[in-house]
């Protein structure tokens, strides 16, 4: 910055503290997480639309990072949607799909 305007201080700006509220990110052994913990997934599955399963688990929080676990979380899952027992085989089937490759 200081080559490009020297004489001019660059600002800190901090992230928006909605940034850090370290919601939705779960501990790599989140097996042992409670219900209300899973529960507090609904407000953004609504709020974020979450539209896939898979976009849930790998992008809007860090349940992807124990991956050899997914599999033992889906039933969890289950009640926070609003989809029919077709659309949830089949988003479990792409996130199962996608775990293999």
């Amino acid at each position: 910055m200081k080559k490009v305007f020297p004489g001019c201080k660059a600002k800190k700006t901090p992230p928006p503290a909605a940034a850090n509220s370290g919601r939705w990110f779960f501990a790599y052994d989140w097996q042992d997480a409670a219900n209300e913990t899973i529960a507090a997934l609904k407000p953004l599955i609504e709020e974020e639309a979450v539209v896939h399963l898979d976009d849930l688990i790998f992008r809007r929080t860090g349940l992807g990072e124990n991956r050899r676990d997914i599999q033992k979380l889906l039933p969890r899952l289950r009640t926070l949607f609003a989809w029919n027992d077709g659309r949830w085989q089949q988003e479990c089937k792409r996130l199962l799909d996608l775990l293999r490759h």
